[in-house]
C-alpha cells in the first residue's frame, strides 16, 4: 500500500493521502482495522449465537488477499459484509461471499486491482442481499460475455476477409502473367500476413476473456453443503 494514512475512529474508518507507511506501521494499521471489524463481528455472533460468519470470513479474506488490497478491503468492505450477514443464514452467507470473490476475480483481471477495490466498496455498500449481489454479478458476466462476442465476431469477419484475399492471391499466382503481377502478389501477401497477425491478437483476447468468464462462473458457485447421514443417527445397539 502506498501514499495512504488511515484515520481510524469508533464512528468509522477513512483515509487521507499523507505519505508512505512503512512495514512496521502497516502491520499496526492492519491490527487496528481488524480489531475494529472484529468488535462488530463479536457483537453480531453473540446476538445470533453462531460462529459461522467468522469462520466463513476467515476463508473469504484468505481468498481475497491476492486479488484486492487487504487493508482497503478489511477497512471498507468487511464492516459492510458483517452488517449484511445479520439477515443471512449460513448457506446464503457462503453464497454471498462467493459472489464477491467471483466479482473480484473478474474485475481485477478486467480493470486492475485499484479499480476493483473501489468497485467492491460500492458493491458491498449497495449489495445487501444475495439477490442484489447476483444483480451486480450478472452485470459483470454480461460485460465479459460481450467482450467474448465482440472478439468472436471480429475473428469471423477477419477470417472471411482472409479467405477472400487468399483466393485472389491464388488466382494471381496461377496466372500465366504472374511475372507481371509480382508487385501486386507481394503486396497482397503482406496484407494477408498482417490480417493473420491481427486475427492472432483477437484469438488471444478471446481466449483470455473466455478463461475469465469460466473462472468467474466457477468461483460464484457456492460450496456444497455437507451431506447428512441417512437413517437413524442414534441406532439402538
Amino acid at each position: 500500500m502506498n501514499c495512504l494514512e488511515y484515520i481510524v475512529s469508533r464512528e468509522g474508518i477513512g483515509y487521507s493521502i499523507k505519505g508512505k507507511i512503512d512495514d512496521h506501521h502497516n502491520d499496526a494499521l492492519k491490527n487496528v482495522i481488524r480489531q475494529h471489524w472484529m468488535e462488530k463481528l463479536d457483537v453480531l455472533e453473540k446476538a445470533k449465537g453462531s460462529k459461522h460468519v467468522s469462520v466463513a470470513l476467515e476463508t473469504h479474506l484468505s481468498n481475497m488477499a491476492a486479488i484486492t488490497d487487504p487493508i482497503d478491503y478489511e477497512a471498507f468492505c468487511v464492516p459492510n459484509i458483517i452488517q449484511h450477514s445479520r439477515h443471512m443464514g449460513k448457506e446464503d452467507f457462503d453464497t454471498y461471499l462467493k459472489l464477491l470473490e467471483s466479482m473480484a476475480i473478474g474485475y481485477s483481471n478486467h480493470l486492475g486491482k485499484d479499480l476493483t477495490g473501489l468497485l467492491l466498496i460500492g458493491i458491498t455498500s449497495k449489495g445487501r442481499s444475495i439477490s442484489s449481489a447476483r444483480r451486480y454479478h450478472t452485470i459483470l458476466v454480461n460485460e465479459i460475455g460481450g467482450k467474448v462476442s465482440k472478439y468472436q465476431e471480429r475473428i469471423n469477419r477477419k477470417t472471411k476477409t482472409i479467405e477472400t484475399m487468399s483466393k485472389r492471391l491464388q488466382l494471381h499466382q496461377r496466372s500465366i502473367f504472374r511475372f507481371l503481377k509480382k508487385r501486386k502478389i507481394t503486396a497482397l501477401a503482406k496484407k494477408i500476413n498482417a490480417k493473420h497477425s491481427k486475427m492472432d491478437y483477437y484469438k488471444q483476447r478471446l481466449d483470455q476473456y473466455n478463461a475469465m468468464l469460466i473462472k468467474i462462473k466457477e468461483t460464484a458457485k457456492a460450496p456444497p453443503s455437507p451431506s447428512k447421514p441417512s437413517g437413524n443417527p442414534n441406532p439402538k445397539s
